[in-house]
């Protein structure tokens, strides 16, 4: 596998390979999220190319799709061992540089995720491709960080989240993109006493059942600010086509199914596991109720992550939502 080494300017550098000092390299991807330790790389120390790994410079090389992904040096570690000195470079993944970028004000109705993701690209050096059916929907963007605006039209408007770059003349494009799903079936895949060293499997069993919903707090005529809203003036009802029945004056909305399962058995009554869930960008209780039932269906079940030990596929392997994508480069 190549690495490609740029400055902050994008200018090129060097490239690492095995045959220049490249070690090792490990990549890990999460679908729609940021993980720890995203790509780490290691090089012999006493190599001219090595003399480019410093922070934040960036790295580009090419994933298992053969996409160009881009990531900056944030952490470095020097070893020196039996063989011989080494510098391992933990790097995070370069478009989280949105989040240093604050979209103040766009709101959106009845449109598509195309022009949400312009907008909050708009303030950025990246692109936004937005290559699936969305169909529309609304939400606005209120003093939001560009890379939290990217997390809430994925909410709204669904769709898999994918960073890529391409580069040219040592000018880096950058690009999100917005797919229909992330990963397909090739026919090849991991299985137990076949490719398959070890996997562990971790269940988190913090289940939630009900949320309190609470949202931006209002200017008033006199030049102070309302309490934060929330919806006990918005009705659902399931005879209306509502998710579920949420009358009028009630704070909170709950998932009868997960009450069902999980709910604390008190004198014949299954009380609610309770939590709050705040989004100080929603101006508008109608929003808020549904925005509080989307967050309330990813928490009412415990998580269940898995590790595993595999051997590397000679072809590609599709991946399953929620799973880590791969633990290793080209």
């Amino acid at each position: 596998m190549e690495v490609y080494i740029f400055n902050q300017d994008d200018q090129l550098l060097t490239v690492l390979s095995y045959e220049t000092g490249l070690i090792s390299t490990w990549f890990k991807d999460r679908l729609n999220k940021v993980p720890d330790e995203a790509f780490v790389f290691t090089v012999e120390a006493n190599t001219e190319e090595s003399a480019h790994v410093k922070a934040e410079n960036q790295v580009v090389f090419r994933d298992k799709e053969g996409d160009f992904r881009l990531y900056v040096i944030k952490e470095l570690e020097d070893i020196d061992n039996a063989n011989g000195p080494q510098i391992t470079a933990i790097c995070e993944p370069g478009f989280m540089e949105n989040k240093e970028r604050i979209v103040v004000d766009r709101r959106f109705t009845n449109d598509t995720a195309q022009t949400a993701l312009d907008a909050a690209l708009e303030v950025t050096r990246y692109k936004g491709e937005v290559e699936a059916s969305l169909g529309n929907a609304s939400t606005n963007f209120y003093y939001l960080k560009a890379i939290d605006s990217i997390w809430k039209i994925i909410n709204v408007w669904g769709g898999d989240f994918k960073d890529v770059i391409n580069f040219d003349n040592n000018k880096i494009n950058r690009f999100i993109k917005i797919l229909q799903r992330r990963g397909t079936d090739n026919g090849h895949r991991w299985e137990i006493d076949h490719n398959i060293d070890q996997i562990e499997r971790t269940v988190l069993s913090y289940p939630i059942t009900a949320l309190y919903g609470r949202g931006a707090s209002l200017p008033t005529e006199d030049g102070g600010y309302t309490r934060y809203i929330d919806f006990a003036d918005v009705e659902w009802s399931v005879a209306n086509g509502d998710p579920v029945d949420k009358p009028l004056g009630q704070k909170w909305v709950g998932d009868p199914d997960a009450l069902q399962k999980y709910g604390f058995l008190r004198d014949d009554e299954l009380l609610h596991r309770e939590d709050e869930h705040l989004n100080y960008n929603i101006e508008d209780p109608v929003e808020l109720l549904q925005d509080t039932w989307n967050q309330l269906q990813k928490v009412k079940n415990p998580e269940v992550n898995y590790r595993l030990s595999v051997h590397l596929l000679e072809k590609k392997a599709g991946y399953e939502h929620g799973r880590i994508l791969y633990g290793c480069v080209d």
